[in-house]
């Protein structure tokens, strides 16, 4: 019998297996590598995070560092911050970075000198120096700098990298730092307010919810370059200056500044691009007024404590250096004669050789006249802080600018069967007013005219009076004006006077005519003053403000007078 039964061979039934093993072995390595991937996004993951942190770490401490730098060189206020650039500045269009310094003095007069402190990361200290002047920066960053880009419109600074390095003197990190100097900014906050007069030293700031002090005359011109006079009295609505007002409390961050200015949405710009589209070359904003406003305004200055002392300057005495300065509005609330003498007294202290050195002829006492000049530029009055004898203060008050005696010589004539001789004098004043506020008032002048006819003809005398002797003037058959003697002089009648700033203008301030005996003869004459005899004192409101004490008149005027009847 034939069996047809079919068979497979053995190796046939094994085959079933491998594609199940397949399967397996896929699935396996796909989570492998799913594994791996979730190992290593969590390795980049833990990686990102403890760069990070290192990072933070490097931040803070590199304003740590600058903190106790701070802390140590700022203990103290009789320190100076300047300023200085590199020796070979970059050679185009962008600004040059300043690098500042902290400068610290010790000694004193001509034997002061100076270290410095870098505001910025460096490899070196500078070196002590006599001379207060900012160190060239290439000479204390080294080779391991930064390329660090500040400002768009500086040039990159090159602070140099400090490192961080771990318990085995690995390096983990490292940090860099430049220092801009905020406070040579315009506060934003309190800047182009449009009422009140600004008051010295400004109040302290309100928060921004409540009504700031007004502070209307400081630097509006900065927040508008095209602002006039008039548009500082009367801002529209439409002024740069009444935006920032308005957006004062959007201002959060160094650029909200442009946005409260309106400039982002206004008819000359269409977009933020365009708005803050920056010129290459220079790396300013191509609006100017946007420019102009990022570069000098700043919406986040702090305020800070300061306590005033006289810095570690050349010249000064050790009795004054690192001592606290003289506040001038407590002076100007004090006593004014002691407040004066207290004045005069610090500068002779500081200054031990100053008034040897600079009065030269001057009469008063130069101290003190320097002192009250300064409480007179201060106050808000117009009166001058007067000491007679001692000083003047300068106040806004006209100064005497020229003085003219007009001399007519009339001739001879017989009276009485006496010969006289009549005489015209006319007293004239220029006046300059010095200050840049208007002035108004009333002045009177000395009349002293110490002239006498000299011996020049038969029959004159030596004795003759001067034409401003009393005898004369009070004699009404000698003179004729409208002089009034006060405190040995005559002065002029009290004149109003009325002068815009920088104005000058010419005053006739005295007319007298004389008639006085002649003892000329016929012969000619001239009229002559001793050297320096006579002068001239200015009242303003009745306060002696301005005295000439001696001048030599021009002698073209007062020579060669004849008696033209015999």
């Amino acid at each position: 019998m034939q069996n047809n039964q079919k068979r497979f061979p053995p190796h046939a039934t094994q085959g079933f297996t491998l594609p199940a093993i397949l399967v397996v072995v896929g699935a396996l390595l796909i989570l492998a590598i799913a594994s791996l991937l979730i190992i290593g996004i969590e390795r980049n993951t833990a990686r990102s995070f403890t760069d990070r942190q290192r990072a933070d770490l490097a931040a803070n401490a590199g304003l740590e560092d600058f903190r106790g730098i701070l802390k140590k060189e700022t203990a103290n206020d009789d320190f100076f911050i300047i300023q200085g650039i590199e020796r070979q500045p970059l050679n185009n269009e962008k600004e040059s970075p300043p690098y500042l310094y902290i400068a610290r003095g010790s000694g004193a007069e001509n034997s002061l000198s100076y270290r410095y402190q870098p505001l910025f990361t460096a490899e070196t200290k500078p070196d002590t120096s006599k001379v207060l002047q900012a160190p060239f920066p290439e000479d204390l960053i080294g080779e391991k700098t930064k390329s660090l880009v500040t400002l768009p419109w500086l040039n990159p600074t090159k602070p140099t990298w400090i490192t961080i390095k771990d318990p085995k003197s690995k390096v983990v990190s490292r940090y860099a730092y430049w220092v801009e100097d905020l406070q040579g900014k315009i506060d934003g906050h309190i800047a182009g307010n449009t009422e009140g007069i600004a008051k010295y030293p400004a109040p302290p700031r309100a928060p921004v919810k409540d009504k700031l002090p007004a502070l209307s005359t400081i630097a509006v011109g900065v927040l508008d370059s095209k602002a006039t006079n008039k548009s500082l009295q009367t801002l529209g609505q439409e002024s740069i200056t009444q935006k920032i007002i308005t957006a004062r409390p959007a201002m959060l961050s160094p650029d909200s500044i442009i946005g409260a200015t309106g400039i982002l949405g206004s008819e000359k710009t269409t977009s933020t691009e365009t708005a803050l589209k920056r010129v290459e070359e220079t790396g300013l904003l191509e609006d100017p007024i946007a420019a102009e406003l990022e570069r000098n305004v700043s919406p986040v200055l702090q305020p800070y404590k300061e306590r005033p002392v006289v810095p570690y300057s050349a010249g000064l005495s050790k009795k004054v250096i690192g001592e606290p300065k003289l506040n001038l509005n407590k002076l100007l609330n004090a006593s004014r004669s002691g407040a004066v003498q207290d004045f005069a007294k610090r500068i002779d202290d500081g200054l031990p050789n100053f008034e040897k050195n600079r009065k030269g002829g001057f009469p008063d006492n130069y101290l003190q006249t320097l002192a009250a000049g300064a409480m007179d530029y201060a106050d808000k009055d117009s009166d001058p802080t007067i000491s007679p004898g001692s000083y003047v203060g300068i106040d806004a008050y006209p100064f005497i600018s020229e003085t003219v005696l007009q001399i007519n010589f009339a001739g001879a004539s017989t009276i009485g069967g006496n010969k006289v001789q009549r005489w015209q004098f006319k007293l004239f004043v220029e006046l300059w007013n010095m200050s840049n506020q208007p002035v108004n008032g009333t002045a009177n002048f000395s009349y002293e005219v110490n002239l006498t006819p000299g011996a020049g003809g038969a029959g004159s005398s030596s004795s003759t009076l001067p034409f401003d002797s009393p005898s004369i003037l009070n004699d009404k058959t000698k003179s004729t004006h409208n002089l009034q003697f006060v405190g040995g002089k005559y002065f002029t009648s009290p004149q109003g006077i009325s002068l815009v700033p920088d104005q000058y203008k010419f005053y006739q301030v005295a007319a007298v005519t004389y008639t006085l005996p002649d003892a000329s003869g016929g012969q000619e004459f001239d009229l002559i003053e001793p050297l320096g005899s006579s002068g001239m004192t200015m009242k303003w409101n009745d306060q002696p403000v301005n005295i000439i004490p001696k001048f030599v008149r021009d002698p073209y005027g007062v020579s060669n007078f004849k008696n033209s009847t015999p």
